[in-house]
């Protein structure tokens, strides 16, 4: 057994409940044993549709400032898992063309209807083979990379859909974080139902190298991006305390082909 992200040698599993194992070399936590397939149980359908559409509705100045790390559009903009729309619908307000895959078949129905014209197939992106390969610009994958079986036949994937000199920006919980560290056991990303491979940035970093992507930038953001007033000013000052040792609850990731 492999880590998810650095690919070192793994302690057995006992194979008894599933677990997270800490890899030895990056420090990445991964499920073991894996589940045969990704588990969606919890994205599909009507209520699936109207929770992940508040949650992003609710967090548009977060979603927004991600997207602002890829700088002016340049082209066509890819995202992994772009559940109800939402992200493509702001990149697409500011100049790119947006194209996406969706593993729930309801939110996938819901990015079309907010993205009229938009490539929008439904399947894992690990699988489906009709793909704008070597055509985008940008990748985004915010929070997606910890729900696939394999991270770095993920990154491979977006390597290919990469023009050279293209960008890929992710947004995943970092198992290095203070909160992780604070909470062991218990820490709120850990969700062996659809977590299945928690990054550090020492076993992302390893896993975009093995992709053939180059680092570009990393760091770490605090919060959820859905408070307002008093409690957004508070996460924004510890996300910035935070952010120069990487102990903030997720991983920023800006890398390019």
């Amino acid at each position: 057994m492999l880590c998810g992200y650095c690919q070192s040698d793994l302690p057995e599993s006992d194979g008894n409940s599933p677990a997270y194992q800490p890899c030895p070399c990056c420090g990445s936590l991964n499920m073991r044993p894996l589940p045969a397939v990704e588990t969606n149980d919890y994205f599909e359908g009507p209520e699936a549709v109207a929770r992940m559409d508040e949650a992003d509705c609710a967090r548009r100045d977060f979603l927004r400032a991600r997207l602002e790390r890829l700088g002016a559009a340049n082209g066509l903009l890819f995202e992994i898992g772009c559940g109800t729309g939402r992200v493509l619908e702001m990149a697409r307000e500011t100049g790119w063309q947006v194209a996406g895959i969706e593993l729930s078949a309801a939110l996938a129905d819901q990015a079309r209807a907010l993205n009229p014209g938009a490539s929008i197939p439904v399947g894992d992106v690990l699988e489906v083979e009709d793909l704008p390969w070597g055509e985008c610009a940008a990748v985004v994958g915010l929070d997606v990379i910890e729900h696939v079986l394999d991270p770095v036949a993920m990154l491979q994937r977006v390597a290919r859909l990469l023009q050279p000199g293209g960008a890929v920006l992710l947004h995943t919980p970092n198992a290095r974080s203070i909160r992780a560290r604070l909470h062991r056991e218990h820490w709120n990303m850990r969700i062996p139902e659809y977590h299945f491979h928690l990054a550090t940035p020492a076993g992302i970093e390893a896993a975009l190298e093995k992709a053939g992507l180059r680092l570009e930038a990393l760091s770490t953001t605090s919060g959820t991006g859905k408070t307002d007033g008093f409690r957004r000013l508070a996460e924004a000052g510890k996300g910035a305390l935070l952010r120069p040792l990487r102990l903030g609850n997720a991983l920023e990731v800006l890398a390019r082909k």
